[in-house]
């Protein structure tokens, strides 16, 4: 079962949507690296499906150790080499290392500072050669763009996929919202 007609049987799983006539689809970028930066990409950001997915699956949650990760991820039909492209800095050390996490699933990292770069799904019923990437490595001016395009092609802005996975320390009502929050110079001035 393709991304597309699983998408269609199942309202729980974002939309897919065709790229070839998007509204807000201009020379908008998305462009993310890693801690080291030896491993950049850049993407038109109107390729993009949906934007931050925060998967709570056991996978993602032990590959980057947190209780979850948000994502954002391209159609199937835009996960193509020549569309998404990772760079290697010139005179970097590292490699670019795959981890097979599942039947359909590849997991990318670069093999000095360990950032987890993008997934790519081989065919399978969910999410079928789509290409997912961490919004976390994304900066500031990727990340406005990311929420202009989904929102103006009405797209999923926000979502929780595999919600029933959560991670206990998640609690059963996420109270975060009214949780104290710190930043400035320390990150422990009151916010």
């Amino acid at each position: 079962m393709s991304a597309d007609s699983n998408s269609a049987t199942d309202p729980s799983l974002p939309p897919s949507v065709d790229t070839s006539d998007l509204t807000g689809c201009t020379t908008k970028y998305i462009a993310g690296a890693c801690h080291c930066r030896d491993h950049s990409f850049r993407i038109e950001a109107c390729k993009v499906r949906f934007g931050f997915a925060s998967c709570h699956c056991s996978s993602c949650r032990s590959s980057h150790a947190a209780p979850f990760v948000m994502w954002a991820g391209m159609n199937a039909d835009c996960s193509t080499p020549d569309i998404f492209q990772v760079s290697t800095r010139e005179g970097a050390s590292s490699i670019l290392t795959a981890f097979e996490s599942s039947a359909t699933c590849t997991r990318f990292f670069c093999s000095r500072c360990g950032s987890h770069l993008y997934i790519k799904y081989s065919d399978g019923e969910r999410w079928g050669g789509e290409v997912h990437f961490p919004t976390a490595l994304l900066d500031e001016e990727s990340l406005k763009n990311l929420e202009e395009v989904v929102s103006a092609a009405g797209r999923p802005r926000y979502l929780h996929v595999f919600y029933s996975d959560r991670h206990g320390c998640l609690g059963d009502e996420q109270k975060w919202v009214d949780a104290p929050k710190f930043g400035g110079k320390t990150g422990l001035e009151p916010i």
